[in-house]
């Protein structure tokens, strides 16, 4: 991991708006990998600063965001620690 790389990203984070409560709330019903993406979107990180601070490539990283690919819940584990945030589950509603 780059460390220089994840205070860039860290101090993105911290220095933009967060995202509205509506916004978050809407997201929720949507599968991880599309939820990543809107999040990195938001706060204007590119798949290639991610990919940087994990040690990876653009192209490895960007798997992450497809909803067609079975990525392992450590791999979201790592990107969700250098953005600050956790990844969490949310049982159905019945």
């Amino acid at each position: 991991m780059s460390a220089d790389v994840i205070l860039e990203i860290r101090k993105r984070i911290l220095t933009s708006g967060s995202m509205s409560a509506e916004r978050v709330e809407a997201m929720r019903e949507l599968p991880l990998p599309l939820q990543l993406a809107l999040v990195r979107r938001h706060y204007k990180i590119t798949q290639s600063q991610l990919a940087a601070a994990l040690g990876t490539t653009q192209g490895l990283y960007s798997r992450l965001e497809n909803k067609n690919y079975k990525a392992e819940l450590r791999h979201y584990q790592a990107v969700a620690k250098i953005m600050m945030m956790r990844v969490s589950f949310l049982l159905p509603k019945l």
